[in-house]
């Protein structure tokens, strides 16, 4: 008996048009599905297949599962292919190899210190260096800061920002370049509110929101620029929230280069595992050197309740990668004590996140606190920018 071949489909299932080939419009389509079913999808609409879709789509963008593998620190299947690895090695090269090469560091810290007296002034500075770009108001500036560029599109902006200081018993100046990025919603950016959270969404999935690299090239397109202004100058990454976590990219991926010395994060968002991938396992590796991070308590980005470190912990052991800030951490009380103020029960999910964002956004007075109990905080949290030193 002949095998019955199926007839031959029209053109139309086989491309949506006569010049536009169907991988070109639909790059996670299998045009073998579309030949198949085409003669069932001619006249409807298939949900179950778009729903496929996206999840083809999703799957390949956040490359599952090959992005997720791995671990901020050791895990447990690390461990193992690292004592494998190390036992075959002495057995081979009858070698006494040594405990480094199997426990390496990976650049991620766990612990979280109260942050030093004699830090505190460096991360008021910094504060103050996000709350002049954030507001796009050069008088939240110390007096040795001069405010030189800045470059914005749609929702970065990214700023220069020149300090000159003379140590103290001495005629010697030094000049140091401030790279600052700014948080969501800094003055001057153009971007709706749900793009950003869907940014944010996405980068708490795994992903990487174009912001980052988008970051990256207008550093360089800054340094490119002006070439004068990084002559013999120390240069400095810093932000708050979003804006930490483009410094910790742009600051670990520039590393190498030379352009870098140091990374100052205020309530930073976590690198997502694919920011991570971007970055590379070695520079990672280097992030205690680089990173400085100091977190508000209480503040759910980068200092999250100690059921969440649980389960991050847990996950990591298991040697799956999540969302982390890298670097060294340290942590200062809040500057007012948020209290819930609920009237009704359906207020009380945004009474919370209320309280998240208070202590997340208001970081320059916490830091204003801690170095000055006695100053005044406003009722909704901030501060006076005239009652601090110039």
């Amino acid at each position: 008996m002949s095998k019955i071949t199926p007839p031959s489909l029209p053109i139309r299932f086989l491309t949506p048009s006569y010049t536009t080939p169907l991988k070109a419009q639909h790059p996670c389509c299998n045009p073998k599905e579309i030949i198949n079913w085409g003669h069932l999808q001619q006249n409807c609409f298939s949900i179950e297949k778009s729903i496929l879709e996206m999840g083809k789509c999703l799957v390949e963008k956040l490359t599952i599962p090959c992005r997720f593998i791995g671990s901020k620190f050791l895990s447990l299947p690390e461990i193992v292919i690292r004592i494998v690895i190390f036992v075959k090695n002495w057995i081979c090269n009858r070698t006494q190899g040594r405990i480094e090469e199997i426990m390496t560091k990976t650049g991620y810290s766990l612990e979280t210190l109260p942050l030093p007296r004699s830090m505190s002034m460096k991360a008021l500075k910094f504060a103050r260096l996000d709350a002049a770009v954030h507001t796009d108001n050069i008088e939240w500036l110390p007096s040795n800061c001069t405010y030189i560029t800045d470059y914005v599109h749609e929702g970065l902006k990214v700023a220069l920002i020149k300090e000159v200081c003379t140590k103290e018993n001495s005629l010697v100046t030094f000049k140091r370049m401030h790279v600052v990025f700014g948080a969501k919603g800094a003055e001057g950016t153009k971007i709706y509110d749900t793009m950003n959270v869907l940014k944010v969404v996405w980068n708490m999935l795994g992903g990487i929101s174009d912001n980052y690299f988008k970051a990256e090239e207008a550093y360089l397109s800054l340094r490119k620029k002006h070439p004068t202004l990084f002559k013999d100058c120390k240069i400095d990454f810093s932000g708050l929230c979003l804006g930490g976590s483009l410094a910790a990219f742009v600051g670990l991926r520039q590393s190498e280069m030379g352009h870098t010395k140091k990374v100052f994060a205020m309530n930073s968002v976590g690198l997502s595992p694919s920011a991570q991938w971007h970055i590379g396992r070695e520079k990672l590796r280097n992030a205690t050197k680089l990173i400085t991070l100091v977190s508000a308590e209480g503040d759910f980005a980068s200092a999250p309740p100690f059921l969440f470190r649980i389960i991050d912990v847990f996950l990591n052991f298991l040697g799956f990668l999540t969302i982390g800030n890298y670097g060294k951490r340290y942590i200062i009380p809040h500057a007012k004590e948020h209290d819930l103020q609920v009237d009704k029960f359906y207020r009380i999910i945004p009474a919370i996140i209320e309280r998240f964002d208070k202590i997340h956004c208001l970081f320059l007075s916490s830091i204003a606190r801690y170095i000055y109990p006695k100053i005044s905080v406003r009722p909704n949290g901030t501060i006076d920018k005239y009652l601090l030193p110039r």
